[in-house]
């Protein structure tokens, strides 16, 4: 999945196909930020990105960095794991790289999984980019102000400050 900005415009993709658009107009920098349900659920292959158009390869990719990290184990860059605090929107982290207003598209582009089982309703992870600080970050899903939560079941959802857009 990806959560990408262009200018003013902010686009949903997943298979680096585009599904959908926001009507919302990003305020800058934004960070990468990270929300977990269910412990056990997963997000890997965190990077933040910029490329010159929709369809180019990335020109420059990171894995992230975390920062602000509750709950979650980071054994490496642009991976995180919930270990504790629950069933709950506890945890999660933020990065420590920004983005700024460019030409270039930037933003993140990630993978959900989930180690708790196929029975498990609750395996629930959001991310996408943020306002948030590193020192002010809360690890809910209502920070992100551009975000996808991807469900146990592979269903997916569009929530943009804390409400559900698609």
């Amino acid at each position: 999945f990806m959560v990408q900005v262009t200018g003013n415009g902010v686009q949903y993709l997943k298979n680096g196909v585009s599904f959908y658009t926001s009507t919302h107009v990003p305020t800058f920098p934004l960070r990468v930020d990270s929300a977990l349900y269910s412990e056990g659920a997963e997000m890997s292959a965190v990077t933040v990105f910029s490329a010159h158009t929709l369809s180019q390869a990335s020109v420059s990719s990171h894995l992230v960095n975390w920062s602000g990290a509750q709950h979650v184990s980071s054994s490496r860059h642009g991976f995180l794991r919930k270990i504790s605090g629950g069933h709950g929107w506890n945890s999660g982290a933020v990065s420590t790289q920004t983005i700024s207003h460019s030409s270039l598209a930037q933003g993140v582009s990630f993978r959900c999984t989930s180690t708790t089982g196929p029975t498990d309703k609750t395996g629930h992870v959001m991310a996408g980019l943020s306002k948030a600080s590193v020192e002010n970050a809360e690890q809910h899903y209502k920070d992100l102000a551009f975000g996808i939560q991807c469900h146990h079941n592979g269903n997916i959802g569009i929530y943009e400050s804390e409400i559900g857009r698609a």
